[in-house]
């Protein structure tokens, strides 16, 4: 999946330019019950505000509250800048630029803004990778980094008729062993299945149903 099948489009997105006031930048958040703005310049993104920032450059600040509101621009307190992915990019590396932001900047192939990936959004899909929103079975195994062994888990799981919900894997640090996580529908056979996978050479880790 790539980010511009997930993001929210541009015609979609309010956003300000650099040199809206805080005051009126912190007016259409709390309209919107937004937590940050895009800033976009000339179709450029150049940056993000939130309220936090805002917030907390007031409090380390000594200027009065409305002169500080007023006198400063959105574009003095932007941050965020580089924090931005391309439509073409894989949908992960919205996890390596989310870093606690509401939401990633998405830029076209031009360098054009067009949308933005929230927070929320990134959550949900990865939630959807591990099945977090369906009930079934829940198996984490790992299994010898060796040709064949998701075939072979393919074949075990044909052969039982189950229903995979989601499957996960991860390298684990020795190089010769892999982490499965696998979520599949219970059904009266699922412990006979995962029986069958202890069986054959891959080692249960944890078995968990919700």
């Amino acid at each position: 999946m790539f980010v511009q099948n997930c993001k929210l489009d541009k015609k979609d997105v309010i956003t300000i330019s650099p040199q809206v006031s805080l005051k009126e930048a912190l007016t259409i958040m709390k309209s919107h019950d937004y937590t940050g703005l895009p800033i976009v310049s000339e179709s450029r993104y150049v940056g993000m505000i939130t309220r936090t920032g805002i917030y907390e450059a007031f409090f380390s600040s000594d200027e009065d509250r409305e002169q500080f509101l007023i006198g400063k621009k959105v574009v003095d307190l932007a941050f965020a800048k580089d924090n931005v992915v391309k439509d073409e990019d894989v949908f992960e590396t919205t996890l390596f630029a989310a870093d606690d932001l509401p939401f990633i900047a998405v830029k076209d192939e031009e360098g054009y803004f067009s949308g933005i990936v929230t927070r929320s959004v990134i959550l949900e899909m990865f939630q959807a990778c591990f099945g977090m929103k369906t009930k079934g079975v829940r198996v984490a195994f790992t299994a010898p980094e060796m040709e064949g062994r998701i075939a072979k888990l393919a074949d075990i799981t044909r052969q039982f008729h189950e229903n995979v919900i989601s499957l996960v894997t991860f390298d684990e640090t020795d190089r010769f062993v892999r982490r499965i996580v696998m979520k599949v529908d219970k059904q009266a056979k699922t412990e006979a299945f995962i029986a069958k996978l202890e069986a054959t050479g891959f080692r249960i880790l944890s078995v968990n149903e919700d």
